[in-house]
């Protein structure tokens, strides 16, 4: 779902981010009369496993037992009741919601859920204080996905393209990278996450308003840092005979077809599936971004629902963002492929993800040959412009 770009005046998108902040200050009057620490704890709590869930109130419940007995005054048992659930949750909600396949030791990848529970929590904080139409323009989400995955995944298997994944993962977790040491200079945290296979979010929260050029920024120091790595470039040998093998003959009747071939006529068929891939491999990950405020003044976020809750809401402003960021992203691949294909043939017929792919790729330039040689045919035929043959 893509923002559908009306361009507004300053003075209509200000109305516009003022209306939704009223309206989400009235879905949080009418939330709940229960103390907010509680309905986080409780709300956070919900979405543990239940194993886990179970042991978090066998904790919570012996402390309050112990402290109950030690015959400490009610207010500061409750204070330190919910200073213990709150630390004992941050670390049961840190263990449970890893992406384990991505996550190596010191550096999490989150969850889809964890990142939407910050980003709730977030907006809690926001209305427990003085919120300002600028809270929204310091929230954003910028989407990533690898290029070319299902290629790798064909020259290296699986267990290699996980592991490059991992490493990749590790750029968008390490607090010491370049990119991330970067943020922290410009007073943005993030909350990293994997979204599926190899497509990761990240949940930025700013001291400052995410202009359109920071948000550029982010994407693009990202994609520098990604391309420039010498561990994700080192994952593939183009000149390494299993990986021509297994990238050009990945049936079993391929296979079976190259094995019965002799030593020269073997390495003949190598050296012609060589000089169809890039001189070295190259990683990239596509990206998009989207600031909150980009949600609410395109009207995405409807403010005439008499069901909506102030959960609901939220729950929905952060699916918004990423369903639009995922999708800017996927315009990207589209560019990046476009880009490909003028200068560099070589890399954009690996980015296509199947010989199958490759195979209609190439059909259609033979295709696309004999239509424009027909076209010209037609003219000199009836000395006028052919203008409309439909491919």
């Amino acid at each position: 779902m893509e923002p559908r770009g009306i361009a507004q005046t300053p003075d209509c998108l200000g109305k516009k981010l003022e209306e939704a902040l009223a309206y989400l200050q009235r879905l949080y009057n009418q939330s709940s009369d229960i103390p907010d620490e509680v309905q986080v704890i409780e709300a956070i709590r919900k979405q543990l496993p239940q194993k886990t869930r179970d042991l978090f109130d066998f904790y919570a419940d012996a402390q309050d037992e112990a402290l109950r007995a030690g015959g400490e005054p009610a207010e500061q048992i409750l204070r330190i009741l919910l200073e213990i659930k709150t630390k004992l949750l941050a670390s049961l909600l840190e263990e449970n919601h890893c992406d384990w396949t991505l996550t190596t030791p010191g550096y999490p990848i989150y969850s889809r859920s964890l990142g939407q529970s910050v980003f709730k929590r977030y907006i809690r904080s926001i209305m427990q204080g003085h919120p300002t139409i600028e809270d929204f323009q310091r929230i954003g989400v910028v989407f990533f996905d690898g290029n070319g995955v299902k290629s790798i995944d064909a020259c290296i298997g699986y267990d290699q393209v996980t592991k490059y994944l991992k490493r990749a993962a590790q750029i968008f977790t390490d607090p010491q990278g370049p990119t991330r040491r970067w943020l922290d200079t410009e007073g943005i945290s993030i909350t990293p996450m994997s979204v599926g296979g190899d497509e990761f979010a990240l949940l930025l929260c700013s001291q400052a308003p995410l202009s359109a050029q920071t948000m550029e920024q982010i994407v693009k120091r990202f994609q520098e840092e990604i391309a420039q790595s010498e561990d994700l470039c080192s994952f593939l040998d183009f000149n390494n005979r299993d990986v021509l093998i297994n990238f050009s003959f990945q049936t079993e009747q391929a296979r079976m077809q190259f094995d019965a071939l002799d030593a020269q006529a073997q390495e003949k068929e190598l050296l012609k599936v060589r000089s169809t891939l890039p001189a070295a491999f190259s990683p990239s990950f596509s990206g998009g971004k989207v600031t909150l405020d980009e949600v609410i003044a395109d009207g995405m976020i409807p403010m005439n629902n008499k069901r909506a809750t102030f959960d609901t809401t939220r729950e929905l402003m952060f699916d918004s963002m990423m369903r639009i960021a995922e999708a800017r992203q996927a315009e990207d691949k589209k560019r990046i492929k476009e880009h490909l294909k003028e200068t560099d043939d070589a890399q954009y017929q690996f980015m296509l993800r199947t010989p199958d792919d490759r195979t209609l790729s190439e059909e259609n330039s033979h295709l696309r040959e004999e239509i424009d040689e027909l076209k010209r045919t037609l003219r000199e035929k009836a000395g006028t412009t052919v203008t409309d043959i439909n491919s």
